[in-house]
């Protein structure tokens, strides 16, 4: 131990004594603050088994100060501080030497050092007065010993921080560990067969005790009594640990524990009692007796404990849940049945009672039989009788027998409450009940949980079957060689296995390309737009498919054969275009084994694919499906807009399956690979496609027609859900590019897509569902009212393509020629029939031939839609059904292929107009002169 003495000096004066004096005094206050916390901390560390044991401090006299300072070192068994090295300040209390006066230094920084101190020691901390050499001498020596004690005060504290959130870690953890135990299935199973076992208990001795005497009743039913009492109590403290006082009375599950705890308390009572009735006297008096019965009746309420059964077995839940929820459909049939007895009890009882009287009068010696007696004398009695006719509490014959003397009234009145409360009230209160039953279980969330998790269960099971059949070679995991998307899936079917689909998997992707993604697919990106376009024009896809689509093309650029069609060709063309209407018939039905392209033939287009502008009117024709040739076709020119005509077609994508029929379109965006199919049960089918070579189709801008609806609405178009295949072989795909057709050989299905999102996906329309607008007034409105969807250009209200179509429809224009008018058009249009007929040329226009009238080439009505329109009686509304016409109104000039002007021509189509008569009489009177085209006053 180092010391550090002061001795006597006569030049010392005497205000040294009195300083030392204070200073001991304060030094004193600090080892008695310290040896407190030493003593907490000791008591704290034994409970917690740390195996601390700190060194009682030596006792030091007033005039001197000990501060002992420990090192930490490590020791496995007691986390703690061990012994340590001490070092001792010794003031001598005769020094008579006078350095100056103490003064007090209230430094708020004294906190930081002894938290929890009282304030009058926080308060006092010494600071001697600089008045020369000894002054700094005392000060410099004091100094490195008080921030030793300092220093040790803060370790301690933070110590017994420490301590206590250990044991409040160690708590919570037990805490942890009551509440697995107790929400734990085999708790639960536990407990279950304990109830169960304490009502078969239950039973058995009371079936045993009923034939002896109370002496006589085997001991061993307490005993084993008190033994399953002591489990429910056992079960009621580890459910309080686990859930705690406010959980357990507060919780989702409060009133199932209040329920138990009841039933619980009552089993202890019952302990209590059973021990005071056998224990408390020597001989079993009256007393005792009602004790014991008393006894029996509390440990007979304990078997209601069996209903906690409801909460784990669903269809015994189920049950429950059903019976209760009838109770009030059984109060109000209760009450009805009650009526009805009334009713018919009243008046049958009124007849026995006036035949009663009548034989009495007659004949004094007679009473009422007794039959009638037992079963109509009075109002209660018959209640109770037709109660017990439709119940089989007694056979309605026997009731009715006595009243065949009585009168055919009462005989008729049994037989029709018989029949109105078996046939009518019966049936439907059965009815009821069921609906109300069914209803109820439904609508029960636990049993819908307990199916969920069933179900869930279930799946995870056959799941862990699939992939213990996919590791063929019990590796532990599965390789991506044996296609286990395509293999899991078969096998997830093969077991009716609901499994999360591939596109639901890759919704939840937080980026677009991660470096893993799931299934071992390759993330690839279709733009339909430029990167830089404004975001509502965006159009792009992300594809996640089997392989990337650079394997879709041959392995060398000679691998394209390019192919002369023969008629699905492309602008520009350079034969001349006359300026005149023209009508081209339907193509006839070509061969056997004729696909989509194959029976491709382009009627008209203008503008250049290669100039992304302008489109072209195409029909087809097939017999066939693409797929029977393995072919496959991708259109990097431009949309294509296919509009059966007839027969149905099965449209796959890389994004997914359409099928489209009459009525409906469907829209492939450009450089998407697909395949047009004929649908099952179709032999044949023909329509109209049109590639659009400019912008993108968007809905029309609706304007005033406003928001809520009109023309076509946004959520009618269909997007496919993502299909794939993943097929190895020879395939043939067919590119359109630059207005040329070429095809090569590719060794698998392009249509691999396993999931994807985007906008820049096919979509197909039911042209049923357009909102058509229409005049209510006069006159005929633009055609543009019917447009569906447009191509638009950077002209403002000037589109490459507009598509228009004329569906069914009411026309109620008062006083106006209500075919279209006569008109030349700076636009171009190209019209087609899907169905029915259209009104400006009713009988020489048919379904699937087409017309093109050109920019300026005069058109309108023929003949006969003119003679029908003026002699029309417009005062009635008139409709037109059955029909759906479209066109395709274009910017730019239709020029008609050399095929379709060569086999397809209707060149006898300006003979339409040749019979439209002239009608201008100058002499002739004028009409009544009428302001409105609409007369308000009518």
């Amino acid at each position: 131990m180092n010391e550090v003495r002061v001795s006597e000096s006569e030049s010392i004066g005497l205000d040294l004594q009195s300083g030392f004096r204070e200073l001991i005094k304060q030094f004193a206050e600090m080892r008695e603050f310290l040896e407190v916390e030493l003593a907490v901390h000791r008591d704290l560390l034994e409970r917690a088994g740390s195996g601390f044991q700190p060194e009682h401090s030596a006792p030091v006299s007033p005039g001197a100060f000990a501060c002992r300072t420990r090192k930490s070192q490590e020791n496995p068994g007691s986390p703690g501080l061990t012994s340590s090295k001490s070092k001792v300040l010794v003031v001598d209390r005769s020094s008579t030497a006078t350095l100056g006066s103490i003064a007090e230094d209230k430094d708020e920084r004294s906190e930081e050092f002894f938290p929890g101190v009282s304030p009058r020691i926080l308060n006092q901390k010494l600071k001697f007065k600089e008045h020369g050499s000894r002054h700094s001498l005392v000060g410099q020596s004091m100094e490195p010993y008080r921030a030793r004690t300092q220093k040790q005060a803060a370790k301690l504290r933070v110590s017994k921080h420490q301590v206590k959130i250990n044991m409040e870690q160690r708590s919570t953890d037990c805490r942890s560990l009551v509440a697995t135990i107790v929400g734990s299935p085999v708790f639960t199973l536990a407990i279950t067969m304990l109830i169960l076992i304490n009502v078969i208990l239950l039973g058995i001795e009371v079936d045993v005790s009923a034939n002896m005497d109370l002496t006589e009743v085997p001991g061993w039913f307490s005993t084993v009594n008190g033994i399953i009492v002591g489990f429910f109590v056992l079960e009621m403290v580890l459910k309080f640990i686990a859930l705690g006082f406010r959980e357990f009375w507060c919780g989702p599950e409060a009133a199932w524990n209040a329920f138990d705890f009841a039933i619980v308390l009552a089993s202890v009572v019952d302990l209590i009692m059973e021990f005071l009735a056998y224990f408390g006297s020597s001989t079993i008096d009256t007393g005792n007796l009602r004790l014991v019965r008393s006894i029996r009746l509390a440990r007979a309420v304990r078997g209601i404990r069996v209903v906690r059964l409801f909460r784990y077995i669903p269809a015994l839940r189920t049950l429950a849940v059903s019976i209760i929820s009838t109770m009030g459909s059984l109060f109000w049939t209760l009450m009805l049945l009650v009526l009805v007895f009334y009713f018919f009890a009243v008046v049958i009882t009124q007849l026995v009672t006036d035949h009663c009287r009548d034989l009495a009068i007659l004949d004094s010696s007679r009473t009422c039989p007794e039959l009638l007696k037992k079963y109509w004398t009075s109002v209660g009695e018959s209640m109770l009788t037709l109660f017990m006719a439709i119940t089989n509490g007694v056979t309605w014959d026997d009731a009715i027998r006595p009243l065949r003397d009585v009168s055919f009234v009462a005989v008729a009145l049994v037989i029709m409450y018989v029949t109105f409360a078996v046939f009518a009230i019966l049936n439907v209160v059965t009815g009821v009940f069921c609906n109300n039953a069914i209803e109820s279980a439904s609508a029960d969330k636990e049993i819908a949980t307990i199916k969920q998790v069933r179900v869930k269960d279930q799946q995870v099971e056959s799941l862990q079957q699939i992939f213990q059949e996919i590791d063929n070679f019990n590796q532990t995991q599965v390789t991506f060689e044996v296609s286990p998307v395509a293999q899991a899936a078969r096998l997830c079917e093969k077991r009716s296995v609901q499994c999360m689909a591939a596109s639901e998997a890759f919704s939840i992707l937080r980026q677009n390309s991660p470096q893993h993604p799931p299934y071992g697919l390759y993330p690839e990106l279709i733009s339909g737009s430029a990167f830089t376009v404004p975001r509502a024009k965006n159009r792009y896809t992300w594809a996640y498919r089997i392989r990337p689509s650079v394997q879709h093309a041959p392995y060398a650029a000679s691998g394209y054969e390019p192919w002369a069609h023969a008629t699905w060709v492309s602008p520009p063309f350079h034969h001349p275009c006359p300026p005149v209407q023209m009508r081209f018939r339907p193509a006839p039905l070509p061969s056997q084994g004729t696909d989509f392209v194959d029976g491709a033939v382009t009627m008209a287009a203008n503008g250049s694919p290669a100039a992304q502008d302008g489109c072209s009117a195409n029909t087809y024709a097939m017999t066939s499906s693409m797929s029977s040739k393995k072919r496959f076709l991708r259109v990097a020119d431009g949309d294509l807009l296919i509009l059966p005509q007839e027969g149905t077609l099965q449209v796959r994508t890389e994004c997914g399956d359409l099928q489209v029929e009459p009525w409906e379109l469907v829209l492939v965006p450009r450089g998407l690979t697909f395949q047009v199919n004929l649908a099952e049960g179709t032999s044949m089918a023909r329509g109209y496609f049109l590639e659009n070579f400019g912008d993108h189709f968007v809905i029309p801008e609706l304007g005033p027609i406003g928001i809520s609806g009109g023309l076509a609405h946004p959520r009618h178009f269909v997007a496919p859900k993502a299909q794939y295949e993943e097929l190895d072989g020879e395939f043939e795909l067919v590119s359109k590019y630059m207005g040329g057709l070429f095809r090569s050989s590719i060794r698998h299905s392009p249509l691999d897509v396993v999931a994807w999102y985007g906008s820049h996906v096919p979509c197909k329309y039911d042209m049923r569902l357009f909102m058509a607008i229409n005049t209510v007034t006069y006159d005929h409105p633009d055609p543009s009212i019917g447009c569906v969807m447009s191509s638009y250009t950077s002209s403002p209200g000037l589109a490459n393509v507009d598509f228009v179509i004329f569906p069914p429809r009411w026309l109620p224009a008062e006083g106006t020629f209500r075919p279209p008018w006569f008109h030349r058009n700076c636009m171009s249009e190209f019209m087609g029939l899907i169905t029915g007929s259209y009104d400006a040329k009713p009988d020489s226009f048919l379904p699937g031939a087409s017309s093109i009238h050109n920019r300026y080439v005069p058109h309108g009505p023929d003949a006969a839609a003119v003679q029908k329109g003026t002699d029309l009686d417009t005062s009635k509304p008139e409709r037109y059904s059955g029909t759906l016409a479209f066109m395709w109104e274009t910017r730019l000039v239709l020029h008609p292929s050399e095929y379709a002007l060569a086999t397809l021509h209707d060149e006898d189509y300006p003979a339409a107009w040749r019979g439209v008569q002239k009608r201008f009489d100058a002499g002739a009177s004028p009409p009544p002169s009428e302001p409105y085209g609409f007369p308000p006053s009518r």
